[in-house]
């Protein structure tokens, strides 16, 4: 019987050679994780043309994720400021290598938190900042090209845990006095909260995966261990 090769710990838990590779919309381009200096940094190369790839971002503390605009030229990427765990949002041009990283949510102590790119808003980006009050997130759009920033929902009631983006009125999830989480649409016209669904904080220590809302914007899919009883329905929209 053939000896087995023993892998060091060094090698088990290294880096890999390329992670996380994805295509640009147009097909051109694929994108990934690569060392940099012994730091993981996103990498860009042709489909057309391998063997051509260049690193375009070069943090000293490596980039954990990344994502592709809709419009090629832009990409997106997070990282924090020296170790505070207050992730901003960054943005590379494609089309001028020379051309420094940009911080769409360039303000001190302030985190953005998560991301959507939606279909029916070419060149904008939605995530939460915490900018208005550090202890609440709002609903924020950003311009990838200017950095504009406009609000679209305020964490202006309740325990808002959390934002879900939608082409009609956004949902908001938050943790009640009981400790049940609650999915509410957030009223654009009065700054309230109408709750649509709640669930029995024991049943979801960590929350509730998957939460997305439907395409359309009317409802949320979600996943639950609740029976879908004629009884009991879970209103899709108000």
């Amino acid at each position: 019987m053939a000896q087995r090769k023993t892998i060091s710990v060094e090698e088990f838990f290294g880096p890999p050679a390329r992670a996380k590779v994805t295509l640009s919309p147009d097909g051109r381009k694929m994108a990934y994780l690569a060392l940099w200096k012994n730091r993981m940094n996103v990498w860009i190369e042709s489909v057309d043309a391998p063997g051509d790839a260049r690193c375009v971002t070069t943090e000293d503390r490596g980039v954990v994720s990344y994502h592709w605009t809709r419009d090629p030229r832009w990409l997106l990427y997070t990282r924090d400021q020296g170790g505070d765990e207050n992730m901003h949002l960054y943005r590379v041009d494609l089309e001028d290598p020379d051309a420094p990283a940009v911080d769409l949510t360039p303000y001190p102590g302030v985190r953005s938190v998560g991301l959507d790119l939606p279909a029916g808003r070419p060149g904008t980006v939605i995530t939460q900042l915490n900018l208005r009050d550090r202890a609440r997130f709002d609903l924020v759009e950003l311009d990838i090209a200017t950095g504009a920033l406009s609000t679209l929902a305020q964490s202006s009631e309740g325990n808002v845990g959390g934002w879900l983006h939608s082409e009609r009125e956004p949902f908001a999830v938050a943790t009640t006095a009981e400790g049940d989480l609650e999915l509410s649409r957030w009223d654009a016209a009065t700054g309230a909260l109408d709750p649509v669904a709640r669930f029995a904080g024991g049943d979801s220590p960590l929350g509730v995966y998957p939460m997305e809302v439907t395409p359309d914007g009317a409802g949320v899919w979600l996943g639950s261990n609740r029976p879908a009883l004629p009884s009991d329905p879970l209103p899709a929209h108000r």
